[in-house]
């Protein structure tokens, strides 16, 4: 609270007698605001003149004030001030208080007074809390002045940042990802359509008789049923519609589509790998999961599809690593954990691990396909794919060549093992 005694700059001074609708703040604020004995204020309405009348005041004089500040010039001089006191420069006995100090704290006194007894207490503030002050003024005038589009990308990385932060995203993971996130974004936009065109194709549209609706041909079934109902309406006077109708509707039809679809991406990080080759392989990945991604808030859309895809990854050498887990539900398929969890992958993919063994990998996931997926692959209600992403020849051929023969003959999974390709 301010003393008995206060100074009123003209700018002040000006937007308090400036006259709104008619009447001066003031005079808003005897009537619409103060108190009266008997008479409650509602709340919500002394709310809404706030915010319309006496907000935009403040903001403005506020904006004004802290333009006309020289914050860097000032934390200097603060700075100044403090190390020479520190020191006990200029004959000043670092032991005595003067008017600037109190309990060894800076006083701040942005209204001028020296007289101690007019302070209030609760304007002492530190040192430290006076440059975070204005560390943050600084910091929001270098946000105003920037433009739209670098504001946005501010907040866009803010965003990125306290999400990685959420999930234990490492900066490599972010940096690998974004880059190629942005470089395959035309391949992605074409694998969208491509997803889109396939559940297309498993679609067909047909017009059928639908029961149970209040317009249409009336339903002999339905009207034995609530005969009473319908007769004691028509004596009342009070008949209202019922659904016992029948009407032609066009009703979409799934044909044969599985329950779900498996993918799984086994990568090559062996040391034939060059720069070219990984950077090539990055960007197969993303294309492949983030495809994924946007496949799944396709189906998500249609809320009479239960149909997702679930990706995982490996990666292999001499040895192989899981890189990616399948999502764990329906809902999990489109799921900032399953964001993070792609994003996450892009971290192995830049070192070596050796050889080129892939058997071992297929080998794992033939073994992970226990006995009740094994019989839904059979039966068509699940689809397993397997993409082997390698630049070349395997340690042991035959040994790779039998694991996938496995794989499509007992599992009835789809493998493919893509090699020799060209980059992009």
């Amino acid at each position: 609270m301010l003393g008995s005694i206060g100074v009123v700059s003209s700018d002040v001074n000006e937007a308090l007698t400036k006259k709104i609708l008619g009447m001066t703040l003031d005079e808003i604020i005897e009537k619409e605001l103060k108190p009266v004995t008997g008479e409650l204020k509602d709340p919500k309405q002394r709310y809404k003149i706030i915010r319309a009348f006496i907000e935009p005041i403040y903001l403005s004089l506020l904006k004004q004030d802290i333009q006309e500040q020289d914050f860097a010039k000032l934390a200097e001089k603060i700075k100044k001030r403090s190390e020479s006191e520190g020191e006990g420069g200029d004959g000043h006995d670092p032991t005595q208080k003067n008017s600037g100090e109190a309990d060894g704290e800076f006083l701040f006194d942005p209204f001028g007074y020296s007289d101690e007894s007019s302070v209030n207490p609760d304007s002492i503030i530190s040192q430290k809390q006076i440059e975070d002050i204005l560390r943050q003024f600084k910091k929001q005038q270098e946000y105003v002045n920037k433009t739209p589009e670098e504001r946005a990308e501010i907040s866009t990385k803010t965003i990125k940042n306290e999400f990685d932060k959420t999930h234990n995203i490492d900066a490599t993971a972010r940096e690998i990802y974004e880059k190629q996130r942005h470089a395959t974004e035309d391949y992605r936009i074409q694998m969208r359509k491509f997803w889109k065109s396939l559940i297309g194709r498993g679609v067909t549209t047909i017009r059928q008789s639908v029961r149970g609706q209040m317009h249409g041909e009336p339903n002999v079934d339905d009207y034995i049923k609530r005969r009473a109902e319908i007769e004691d309406g028509m004596q009342s006077g009070s008949l209202r519609k019922m659904p016992i109708y029948n009407r032609k509707q066009l009703v979409r039809k799934f044909d044969q589509l599985p329950e779900k679809i498996c993918v799984r991406a086994v990568a090559d990080m062996s040391g034939s790998m060059d720069e070219t080759k990984i950077d090539a392989l990055q960007k197969a990945l993303s294309i492949l999961l983030l495809s994924i991604k946007d496949f799944n808030y396709f189906l998500k859309n249609d809320k009479q599809n239960t149909l997702r895809v679930y990706s995982e990854a490996y990666v292999f050498g001499s040895s192989f690593q899981k890189i990616k887990e399948f999502p764990k539900t329906l809902q999990d398929t489109t799921s900032p954990k399953e964001d993070a969890s792609i994003i996450s992958a892009f971290g192995y993919l830049s070192n070596t691990l050796g050889s080129t063994d892939d058997a071992a990998v297929l080998s794992s996931i033939a073994k992970s396909i226990d006995q009740k997926d094994t019989k839904s692959l059979h039966e068509g209600r699940i689809r397993d794919i397997v993409f082997v992403i390698t630049d070349g020849e395997p340690d042991d051929p035959d040994a790779t060549r039998a694991k996938i023969d496995e794989l499509i003959d007992r599992q009835k999974s789809c493998a493919y093992r893509i090699a020799n390709w060209k980059c992009f």
